[in-house]
């Protein structure tokens, strides 16, 4: 169903897809304004409006770019504003008349920055065109996440490759990588009043701040000086702009937008099927093994409790000293216990300074019974508190025979975090600062997190001026459980404090690596500093090899064997030779060339060990142990599977490739065969260029015939598009096609006649009695609302960026749409002009202002109707005829708050055409407020001969008027 439902949404964004526009990205990242107003407000207005004016020429040429300073202290104002060099200059001023528009509504504050996706502005009392960086700088991730490396991997080459690139190339840049199909694509901008040097700074913390973003499959950085965005897919302009879109070519996009949906839809059922099965096998064969599971978000919660400060736990324990010493813990009692409780000698066991008299001896010994009874690995197998009490109480009573505790394998594959501690490192420096330690907290309880479902994560602490950086690495060894993972990272992490307030520290335990430092380690591997080598100090038994050299050999094969397998697979691998067990494990972030060279350091290192038991290369970057017993878990399974899955990914991407090429191949045949006849039969010389683009296009033969010649008796209206007329095609389908002098357009394939009357009152409602609709309540316009979202034309009035722009987009039909609800509660045309009265928006804008609302609604209902739903529908007009493209709600929000009484509606903002003070700051405006006069004037003659039906007397008080 998901698969179907993506099909459809591909086709239907290939259709919508306009030809004549490239995206000028005005999606609103972020909008702030200052907390202080200036001393003048009008003065601050004036002002604001007429830099304006001055950056708009700039903006709008070819420099994209634009600053400009006005007046004297304290209200003195600065004012920047950039376009990225990506966009075409059309698009630059398209995304100007935006930033601006949002910009102005932080007046009369003394500042206001606005970042769009295509261009950012800003205003300030104060002179910052050099700033670098400040504190309002912050960051943007998506809300989805890419949990495959690979993608990481590529984002950071790609934002890196950007960080160099841009301060070289004028301050902008942007990338684009791909591998193992993943995608990465970036740009990065530093706005032109910085030279190369502070463009570079701003440039470095901008990655650091959106690379902590990752996995987020996005993320921007916005900074006083410079904006930087990844992304996993295209959205630069730089090669659309520029590439002349022919109709074969459209022909072509769509068309294989259509085949590669099925082709997904068909291979992802396939994908899941195979995936799903393979990962039920791996669920079935963890239950059989493990039994009962540990609740990993429990286990955090826990270990989140037991968490102190370490100034406290210091204090407590007299800086950990020996006379406060209770004992040495351990994971391995429990097993001892069970070994002698089945070889009946559990007397060995008990402690030697207790009284080993007969009596006391049976009574200790019914309390190991007791404890095993209590540990049992099966849950319903284990005695209640108030059972265990009876047994302790009453020494006659016969105590069952306790099955097998958990983790008592003699592998202990699935018990033993292996904390043993191999190498504790602290920097010899100190530091001054108290806020360190905060820091140091934040930093480990983020990586805690982190490994809840990972083994290995890394963090870094945004840097501040008090506080010097802080990053941290956590890893653990491949073999370990997710439950042993996080019990060795909270060993580390209770033992790496001993360190504080070092800048940096590491530890070693034999199941995990724990560091942090005061710079960016993350992809270091080796370090004649950092890396050492340990070796046991007891010997191997060499009585079964034939000599010392054959351990040494043996040794040697196993460490480079272990060294292979893991350059091979992931960074991880075990290995056993001749009674040689070693294991290798590299830092995830150190990448494959980088493991191989620690491991093959480490590995010379170790083999420096002689005939010693074992030994531990603890590298900058891997750490590599042998033994001569085995002391990892197999790890089988899950590399199987992750090897499984993986081997099922590829297969399903080459089959995915295959399917797509072939399918793309034969449809490229069948649409170059079908535009070659339409080429050879061409007849569209009175149809305009844009309707040869639409899928609702026909040939004028066509529709002449279907609309038997434009005969009036098949008219449905007057619209602004000129004529509508009902015609039925050859193959049955009934069409709705708008004559002029022009053209001749198709707006809707129509599928029955209520359909029709919906969609054609979408477009004009002058056959249509206004109190029938509201009569209809709420419902016909949700009605309506949900046959916007379907038609492809609902042009009942021309939204404000169409009529100057030409820019056709849904938020134009939202604006339709909000003025339709506006006529029909009020009971009144928009456009029809007259002397001594208002419009229905700027009436109903007027008493929204003066918290009369419900005036506005139509007087021939005689205040027959809810007050509140009346004023709700008109707030939700109102929004949506907002001059603000980006504040305009979208339909389906539209629907939700008609349907939905629960829906807070927002505080709309002014609509266009109304304040001529404002409107008239730029030139553009006083053009809408002109032309918006003369098509309602040239609307309304051209319809007045046509207005007749059930609400003539209300047309009649209009030509009174007139």
């Amino acid at each position: 169903m998901v698969a179907s439902l993506g099909t459809l949404m591909i086709i239907f964004t290939a259709f919508w897809i306009p030809g004549g526009h490239a995206d000028a990205r005005t999606d609103v990242v972020s909008r702030s304004c200052g907390k202080v107003n200036a001393t003048s407000p009008e003065i601050a207005r004036q002002r604001y409006s007429s830099m304006l004016q001055k950056m708009k020429g700039e903006m709008c040429g070819d420099r994209k770019f634009a600053i400009s300073e006005s007046g004297e202290a304290p209200d003195k104002v600065y004012m920047l504003s950039q376009c990225m060099d990506d966009l075409s200059n059309n698009e630059c001023e398209a995304c100007f008349t935006q930033v601006y528009q949002l910009l102005q509504h932080c007046l009369p504050a003394n500042g206001g920055r606005v970042y769009l996706d295509g261009c950012f502005a800003r205003f300030e009392n104060y002179n910052f065109f050099k700033e670098v960086k400040g504190p309002a700088d912050s960051r943007r991730c998506g809300s989805d996440v890419e949990t495959d490396k690979g993608f990481k991997e590529l984002v950071e080459q790609v934002v890196m490759k950007m960080v160099v690139k841009a301060p070289a190339n004028n301050g902008f840049a942007e990338e684009e990588d791909n591998a193992n199909g993943l995608s990465a694509y970036g740009i990065a901008s530093c706005w032109k009043t910085l030279d190369n040097q502070s463009c570079s700074t701003c440039l470095d913390h901008a990655a650091s701040s959106s690379l902590s973003c990752l996995p987020s499959i996005e993320g921007r950085a916005l900074n006083a000086g410079c904006y930087l965005r990844y992304s996993y897919y295209e959205f630069s302009n730089s090669k659309g702009s520029k590439k002349e879109k022919s109709g074969n070519y459209h022909a072509l996009l769509y068309c294989s937008y259509v085949i590669y949906g099925f082709a997904v839809c068909v291979l992802a059922i396939w994908v899941g099927f195979y995936l799903g099965k393979i990962t039920y096998r791996r669920k079935l064969r963890r239950t059989m093994q493990k039994g009962v599971e540990v609740d990993l978000s429990s286990l955090h919660g826990a270990l989140q409790f037991l968490q102190f400060k370490y100034s406290t736990i210091d204090r407590a324990t007299e800086s950990f000293c020996e006379a406060n010493k209770l004992g040495r813990g351990g994971y391995g009692e429990v097993f001892k216990t069970w070994k002698h409780f089945q070889a009946y000698t559990v007397s060995e066991i008990i402690d030697n300074s207790m009284e080993k008299s007969p009596e006391n001896m049976e009574e200790m010994k019914r309390v190991v019974w007791v404890g095993l009874l209590c540990t049992q690995e099966s849950a319903s197998h284990r005695p209640t508190m108030k059972n265990v009490v009876e047994m302790l109480k009453h020494k006659d009573m016969k105590l069952p025979i306790p099955s097998k505790p958990p983790f008592t394998d003699e592998s202990l594959s699935l018990s033993d975090p292996r904390i043993s501690q191999s190498g504790l490192f602290c920097s010899p420096n100190k530091l001054a600062t108290k806020n360190f330690i905060p820091t140091f907290v934040k930093e480990m309880e983020t990586l805690s997190q982190l490994l809840t479902s990972s083994h290995f994560a890394t963090y870094h602490v945004n840097v501040t001026t008090i506080v010097p950086p802080i990053y941290g690495l956590a890893q653990c060894h491949h073999d370990l459980s997710q439950t042993d993972c996080l019990l060795c990272f909270a060993a580390s992490r209770t033992k790496l404090p001993r360190c504080l307030p070092s800048p940096s520290a590491r530890i070693y335990l034999d199941g995990c690596f724990l560091r942090y430092d005061n710079y960016s380690f993350y992809h270091e591997s080796t370090s004649p500093l950092i890396d050492s080598v340990k070796c046991s100090s007891q010997n191997a038994t060499v009585s079964g090899y034939e000599d010392r050299n054959r351990f040494t050999e043996s040794v040697g094969y196993a460490v480079g064997n272990v060294t292979r397998i893991a350059e091979g697979s992931g960074g991880f691998g075990v290995v056993s030779v001749n009674g040689v067990y070693a294991l290798a494990q590299c830092w995830e972030s150190v990448g494959r060339d980088g493991c191989r060279e620690c491991l093959e350091k480490a590995g010379r290192a170790v083999r420096g060990c002689d005939v010693k038991r074992e030994g531990r290369g603890l590298n900058a970057g891997c750490y590599l142990r042998y033994s001569d017993h085995k002391f990892f878990s197999d790890g089988g399974e899950t590399d199987n599977d992750h090897e499984s899955s993986r081997l099922g990914s590829i297969i399903a991407t080459v089959l995915a490739t295959f399917a797509f090429v072939m399918l793309f191949l034969f449809a490229a045949y069948v649409v170059h065969a079908r535009l070659s006849k339409i080429k050879e039969h061409n007849n569209f010389g009175l149809v305009s260029p844009s309707i040869k683009k639409s899928y609702l296009s026909f040939k004028y033969e066509t529709l002449e015939k279907a609309t038997d010649y434009f005969n009036p008796s098949k008219k449905l209206g007057q619209g602004g598009s000129g004529s509508v007329y009902l015609g039925t095609l050859p193959n049955g389908k009934t069409v709705a096609s708008a004559f002029n002098c022009i053209n001749v357009q198709t707006f809707a394939i129509l599928e029955n006649f209520n359909f029709m009357c919906l969609t054609f009152v979408c477009i004009s409602i002058s056959d249509y009695e206004c109190d029938c609709l509201i009569a209809q309540e709420i419902s016909s316009m949700i009605s309506i609302s949900k046959n916007i979202i379907y038609s492809k034309d609902a042009s009942g009035y021309m939204a404000p960026e169409y009529l100057i722009r030409g820019q056709l987009t849904e938020k134009a039909d939202v604006y339709s749409f909000g003025i339709l609800i506006l006529e029909i509660v009020c009971g009144r045309r928009n456009n029809t002009f007259t002397t001594h009265a208002n419009s229905p928006l700027q009436t109903v804008w007027l008493l929204h202002r003066s918290n009369q609302l419900v005036e506005a609604v139509d007087p021939n209902l005689k205040d027959d109707f809810p007050a509140k739903e009346a004023c709700d529908v008109l707030r939700i007009g109102l929004l949506c005829t907002q001059a603000a493209v980006a504040l305009r709600p979208s339909m389906a929000q539209v629907i939700r708050m008609l349907t939905d009484e629960n829906c807070e509606i927002p505080v709309p903002n002014q609509p266009p055409f109304l304040n001529a003070n404002v409107l008239n700051s730029c030139s553009t405006d006083s053009f809408i407020t002109n032309a918006a006069a003369k098509i309602d004037v040239s609307y309304t003659s051209s319809e007045s001969s046509s207005m007749q039906g059930s609400d003539g007397q209300s047309r009649s008080r209009e030509s009174t008027h007139k």
